[in-house]
């Protein structure tokens, strides 16, 4: 392309591993496969940090060399969309900005002077994505869309002109998107191609750091977000709930040891739980109070506990009806530490999660927590946020306390909250 103008490339000549290069980009191994591939339907399924963006964009970019395309980066939402559509834009204005005749990040847009354009676009409003016929099309973090934004919006936009579409995003689930995946798994289905990938594929990431930080993740995260594997929407949250972890009795405060008490509460429907651990990560001390105990009974069975065990610091859901419960501990002389368990729930139980697949949680047989651990589940929304909590009709009270407990054995500065530690 050296200093040729953009209206005179033929491009029925063009050849797209040269322009790479002339514009600076070096695909790693894994994205020159996705490059190469010539499905009209490339479905891209990697862990986080694979480089899943940069290619698509690169993608992008030469698709508009072709004279008068349109192509679009669709998101679940505005903000998504704009991640593929800057890299696109800052690209060009990088490696040629004389090629460029028109951009805005604001309004999403970006026009070349061989009168190529590419817009960004949200899927959060799909009446928004009728027009005109389209070269090119990105679903970005498409898992996170409906289904009837591609089925009913996006795929028609293709017909006139027998566009191509890349699909990428971190697997959410096994709804459509894990479908199409399949199809480009499918030798007979010529039309499509699937490839997946770990986050290490990418060069530039350090595989051995990750792995040293595998048990900080738990094992759904680190499947789906590093290992790019599809995993069930819903399901059972904690594994080996007897085997691994039923463990040993009660145990009487010994002196000179720590303990910290987590401190679920309840009035009426669900009731208070209060998990007493110790510095090993083993419950000595387990107590669940009977629904519709008053307040005065309950701040004195919580402070009478929290003495007991040489002072164990309370780790409280000041939730709700929780906040002044904690002010009044706290004038009490007991230890507290308010939490707000609503805002933090699935922070809490991630790293429940962790301790549990690490073994550092043990606990003598207690009936209702254990029915607990074993019919709590995780679900995605859709949204594609993780919620945890009970079936209908059951409750958690016993998972939050000893969850809260937990909280207070790692402590303010080593709580690690594994949602925010990778991707």
């Amino acid at each position: 392309m050296d200093g040729q103008v953009l209206q005179e490339v033929s491009w029925m000549g063009f050849d797209k591993l040269a322009f790479f290069d002339a514009i600076g980009y070096q695909p790693h191994p894994g994205q020159m496969k996705l490059h190469l591939a010539t499905a009209r339907y490339r479905i891209l399924a990697c862990g986080s940090r694979w480089g899943k963006s940069t290619a698509a964009s690169r993608e992008a970019m030469a698709a508009m060399m072709k004279p008068d395309s349109l192509g679009w980066v669709v998101g679940p939402t505005y903000d998504l969309a704009s991640i593929v559509f800057r890299e696109i834009m800052y690209g060009w204005l990088k490696a040629r900005p004389d090629f460029v005749e028109d951009y805005s990040e604001t309004r999403g847009y970006m026009r070349l002077i061989n009168g190529a354009e590419c817009y960004a676009k949200s899927a959060d409003n799909p009446a928004s994505l009728l027009g005109r016929g389209l070269d090119w099309l990105i679903p970005d973090e498409c898992a996170l869309m409906q289904e009837r934004v591609w089925q009913e919006f996006l795929q028609a936009r293709l017909i006139e002109k027998k566009g191509w579409a890349m699909f990428t995003s971190t697997p959410k689930g096994k709804g459509w998107f894990y479908q199409l995946f399949l199809r480009g798994k499918d030798a007979e289905q010529a039309d499509y191609y699937s490839q997946e990938g770990a986050t290490w594929e990418n060069p530039i990431v350090d595989k051995e750091a990750l792995l040293k930080n595998k048990p900080n993740w738990t094992k759904r995260y680190w499947d789906q977000e590093v290992l790019g594997h599809f995993i069930e929407e819903s399901g059972a949250v904690f594994r080996n709930i007897r085997g691994d972890h039923l463990s040993g009795d009660f145990q009487e405060p010994s002196k000179g040891h720590s303990y910290v008490a987590g401190v679920d509460l309840a009035k009426h429907q669900d009731w208070t739980v209060i998990t007493v651990l110790d510095e090993t990560g083993h419950v000595v001390c387990w107590e669940r109070l009977d629904q519709g105990t008053g307040w005065p009974t309950q701040k004195m069975r919580i402070a009478s506990t929290s003495a007991k065990y040489n002072g164990a610091t309370c780790y409280v859901d000041s939730s709700g009806v929780g906040d002044p419960i904690v002010d009044d501990l706290g004038a009490m002389g007991v230890p507290v530490m308010p939490v707000p368990t609503a805002q933090q729930k699935t922070q809490l139980i991630d790293a429940l999660v962790v301790a549990m697949d690490n073994n550092k949680i043990t606990y003598p047989e207690i009936p209702v927590l254990l029915n607990e651990l074993e019919i709590f589940e995780h679900e995605k929304t859709g949204t594609g946020r993780d919620k945890y909590g009970a079936p209908s009709g059951m409750h958690d009270d016993a998972v939050i306390s000893l969850a809260l407990a937990w909280r207070g054995v790692v402590g303010e500065q080593e709580w690690f909250i594994p949602t925010k530690g990778f991707g």
